[in-house]
């Protein structure tokens, strides 16, 4: 039975539920902080990580395929 509240998510290509539960997380992760889609270099050309650096580690480390961009992302 599907209620008004029910939700799905769904990454293209992305088929084991530990893999979307990984993307779940850090979607919300980065919501709730705020964090931007793509990292940056401050002043002191120190890196801060952006959703899409998040994104493409979890790609990396379960799915096979090397950047956001094979998931339709744009880098």
């Amino acid at each position: 039975m599907h209620h008004a509240h029910d939700r799905s998510f769904v990454v293209a290509g992305a088929t084991k539920d530990a893999l979307l539960e990984d993307f779940q997380k850090a979607i919300d992760g980065a919501i709730a902080k705020g964090t931007p889609l793509k990292g940056w270099l401050d002043k002191d050309d120190t890196y801060h990580p952006g959703f899409q650096d998040e994104f493409d580690a979890i790609v990396k480390r379960t799915a096979g395929i090397t950047t956001a961009s094979g998931y339709g992302v744009p880098e």
